[in-house]
């Protein structure tokens, strides 16, 4: 198997992975694969491996969507972190100070 095609198989393989909703160290392991796949790539190419226009258009569209789907992931993520601000603070508005004692004063005062 050529780099070109190592590579194509593993972002198929993340994609499919990201798409997926993992969120645990397996992506990160896939990540680090895919960074040593691309520097192989590219030392494969400078030693003269061909690469076809078929495989150079199927890695820039695979590269598209791994884009796309990490930032659909970090959107998604940015969001569920806002709705989590936002319920924190409507919490802290119905919940007594922590500094003050509740005082309760008669009508003398």
């Amino acid at each position: 198997m050529n780099a070109a095609r190592s590579l194509i198989d593993h972002n198929r393989h993340l994609l499919q992975v990201i798409q997926a909703g993992s969120e645990n160290d397996a992506l990160l392991r896939l990540m680090e694969i895919r960074g040593e796949r691309l520097l192989a790539f590219g030392a494969a190419v400078d030693h003269g491996e061909k690469v076809s226009a078929e495989e150079v258009q199927e890695l820039e569209q695979l590269e598209r969507e791994l884009v796309n789907s990490l930032l659909q992931c970090r959107e998604a993520v940015a969001q569920e972190l806002a709705a989590l601000h936002r319920r924190r603070g409507a919490e802290r508005m119905y919940q007594p100070h922590p500094s003050r004692e509740p005082r309760y004063m008669d009508r003398a005062g």
